[in-house]
């Protein structure tokens, strides 16, 4: 499983590729270093077959 982010927000920080299973749910480890360059919120796009998904994971920053 693939994940991406379409705006280019350098401040979130995530493995890509990350392996899953059908079906199978994990927690994903996800950094995010406000840096002011980007808004604090974030938006992580699962790919499946090749597109992104049309609903994204929401990532904040709730302390920049």
């Amino acid at each position: 499983l693939f994940f991406i982010i379409i705006d280019g927000n350098t401040d979130v920080t995530f493995t890509s590729p990350y392996t899953m299973k059908a079906k199978e749910e994990k927690v994903m480890p996800v950094t995010y270093r406000y840096s002011g360059k980007f808004s604090r919120e974030a938006y992580v796009y699962p790919v499946v077959n090749g597109k992104p998904l049309a609903k994204p994971l929401k990532v904040m920053c709730s302390e920049p």
